[in-house]
């Protein structure tokens, strides 16, 4: 079965390529994200145990 375009028309192979990738990309910005995220969180933890441990 062929991938087809909102419009109903078959997508190209090169659509297809172009898409999968830009779900790559995405899929390595959020991963990106993901671990920017994790290491916020790592070092707002660190400074609430300093915080809490010198009280």
């Amino acid at each position: 079965m062929p991938l087809e375009s909102s419009t109903g028309s078959p997508l190209g192979s090169a659509d297809v390529e172009t898409i999968t990738h830009r779900v790559g990309e995405l899929e390595a910005e959020l991963q990106k994200s993901h671990d920017e995220y994790e290491d916020l969180k790592k070092r707002i933890e660190a400074v609430e145990a300093f915080c809490f441990n010198t009280n």
